[in-house]
């Protein structure tokens, strides 16, 4: 999985809550297939690529199966 674009593109804003920050960006990736519709996202990449726990990772994919 090719994940590059979250380093370089993810920008946090402290206004709203981390999880829906990462669900938002994420949706976006797919939606301009910058990352494959269903491309299996690891959890473990995901936070070493957004520098963040794994609490904020899991409630995003809380976010994202709704």
């Amino acid at each position: 999985m090719d994940l590059s674009v979250v380093k370089r593109e993810f920008t946090p804003r402290y206004s709203v809550p981390l999880p829906e920050q990462i669900a938002e960006f994420v949706t976006n990736a797919i939606i301009e297939r910058r990352i494959e519709s269903g491309q299996q996202l690891v959890e473990n990449e995901l936070q070493r690529k957004f520098c963040i726990g794994r609490a904020p990772i899991r409630e995003s994919f809380r976010i994202l199966e709704t």
